[in-house]
């Protein structure tokens, strides 16, 4: 958690420092981005217990679309950025910054995610006890 406050605080920092307050946006979307995939998954694993859909399959689909706005909210995050510099809206040093926080905090998740998922995963028990 304390590199996704790194990568937060560096992207702030880009939007502070440099000139306006545009960069603010790109950090507003970073923070938003996993909210769908939290919200789709509390939907996903209710409707699996409460047997509103018996088929295993069926629930998948909001997982899936928990997924898919929260790679576009991450998208967004970093073509907004692009785009605002292309425009001439903030400079490129900002840009550089707000990158540079974003790729912090996705790498942060992401490695935290694949940890999360090695660690808690059950291990086939071995045969011979070792």
């Amino acid at each position: 958690t304390v590199l996704v406050f790194i990568g937060l605080g560096v992207s702030v920092l880009g939007s502070v420092l440099m000139e306006g307050y545009w960069g603010f946006l790109v950090c507003a979307i970073y923070l938003f981005t996993p909210i769908p995939d939290m919200v789709f998954g509390i939907i996903s694993y209710v409707m699996k217990e409460r047997d509103f859909l018996p088929d295993l399959s069926k629930t998948d689909i909001f997982r899936h679309i928990g997924a898919f706005f929260t790679s576009f909210l991450g998208t967004l995050g970093i073509l907004l950025a692009i785009v605002l510099t292309h425009a001439g809206v903030i400079q490129w040093l900002t840009l550089l910054l707000l990158l540079l926080g974003g790729a912090i905090i996705f790498i942060t998740l992401i490695v935290g995610v694949v940890l999360f998922l090695v660690f808690t995963t059950p291990k086939k028990s071995d045969p011979f006890g070792i």
